[in-house]
């Protein structure tokens, strides 16, 4: 993890059951080494750590596993955090990959947890909000799945350093 980068990637979720898709998603971007130098990797329990770690930040990616409300939907989506809401991304045409609406965060688990999108519009009302902020929502914990989100994740974050 390098100290003061402008993008960070966070893996909301856990090492177990169902939540691991963002952490396994980190655990495969620290392993590939592809990464620019002034991208960071965090694993983020609960989607509130989030708050302690922006300052600094202009990119925030944020990788967290979700339950689609539908069959056949794509396994793999990103949404951009804009005017407190999330908006489908553009992305390439990939197997299993499609930007759309429609995800549910698995991370709010409770009444005493914020969600992904509890913690975004908190993250508003602050000086610390990065400018840009993506949702990588990863439905399915596959090997390649993993492997697809990792791999849009780091061209994606490759794209905008150049």
């Amino acid at each position: 993890m390098t100290t003061g980068s402008t993008t960070m990637v966070v893996g909301v979720g856990s090492h177990h059951g169902d939540d691991q898709a963002g952490w396994l998603v980190i655990d495969r971007l620290q392993a590939s080494h592809c990464l620019p130098p002034d991208v960071s990797l965090r694993k983020a329990l609960i989607p509130l750590d989030l708050l302690d770690w922006l300052e600094g930040v202009q990119t925030l990616h944020i990788v967290d596993a979700c339950h689609t409300d539908q069959q056949n939907t794509p396994l793999v989506r990103r949404f951009a955090w804009r005017s407190g809401q999330l908006v489908p991304a553009t992305l390439q045409e990939r197997d299993h990959v499609k930007a759309d609406a429609g995800f549910l965060p698995a991370s709010h688990s409770g009444s005493h947890d914020f969600g992904v999108l509890q913690v975004l519009q908190l993250a508003e009302l602050t000086a610390h909000c990065p400018a840009q902020i993506f949702v990588w929502a990863v439905a399915n914990q596959q090997a390649d799945i993993i492997e697809t989100a990792a791999s849009l994740l780091s061209d994606f974050c490759a794209e905008q350093a150049s």
